[in-house]
């Protein structure tokens, strides 16, 4: 499944002719065979190859060691729909290349070397529905660029540095699944999430939050799952939790 090449977890990463099985290939540039291409570790020219099939829907190049200089090769690949770059070392001046990818619907740059400022290429990808960008340099100032992505419902944000205000930027996104475990977001960042309606997936794990402020995502009906693994809150904490939020299975620590 998608979701466990994205983030090693149960969710199910978006994307649309994986969705539907019954997707007529027929109609499609290049055989089945080369509509998706996953490599193992290789130089920036080997990408070059690669951009020659133009009707490629899948790339994965997750730990591939290529640069900037390769992922200009990528932006000729105007069909791709999922794109994994992770544990590569493209960085914000390489971010640029992406613009040209406006059917991307999926999108990893886990353990990249962007930040902030690479983000502000992500505007232009207005079909995302998930976007994972777990271990990279990002602090939340360039979370602003995410308003445009008014299809976005997977945002994976694990083990980055981002602040409880910059969290604000993304409440009015259509959310269904947010995973922030590890980050250093306390319960002030929680009241950013009372408004994400559709979320029903939530990772807290490893955070700095407290049974009250969890207490305030009461507002969120459609939350089924919500993971407080190591954050503190006790068995007895947890336990109050779920009548709290008695349709949620929540996850805690064991005592």
């Amino acid at each position: 499944m998608i979701g466990t090449i994205l983030n090693r977890v149960k969710p199910v990463f978006p994307v649309s002719h994986e969705r539907n099985p019954g997707h007529d290939q027929s109609r499609q540039e290049t055989p089945p065979a080369i509509r998706r291409l996953e490599a193992g570790t290789v130089p920036d020219r080997v990408l070059e190859a690669a951009g020659r099939f133009r009707g490629l829907k899948w790339l994965d190049m997750d730990g591939c060691g290529f640069t900037d200089k390769g992922l200009s090769h990528i932006a000729e690949l105007s069909q791709l729909e999922a794109l994994f770059l992770t544990h590569s070392d493209i960085t914000d001046n390489g971010m640029r290349h992406l613009q040209k990818l406006n059917r991307l619907e999926a999108l990893n740059l886990s353990g990249t070397k962007i930040t902030d400022t690479g983000l502000s290429n992500l505007r232009h990808l207005t079909r995302l529905t998930g976007l994972v960008l777990d271990d990279t340099k990002i602090t939340g100032a360039g979370l602003i660029h995410s308003r445009a992505l008014g299809n976005l419902n997977y945002l994976s944000l694990n083990g980055t540095a981002i602040t409880d205000e910059s969290l604000s930027e993304i409440r009015a996104l259509p959310l269904e699944q947010l995973y922030l475990r590890g980050t250093p977001i306390t319960d002030q960042s929680l009241r950013h999430l009372s408004g994400l309606s559709n979320l029903g997936w939530l990772d807290l794990s490893g955070m700095q939050v407290t049974q009250a402020g969890v207490a305030g995502l009461k507002s969120l009906k459609n939350l089924r799952d919500l993971n407080l693994t190591e954050t503190g809150i006790t068995s007895d904490q947890i336990r109050n939790l779920q009548d709290l939020l008695s349709n949620c299975e929540i996850t805690g620590s064991e005592e």
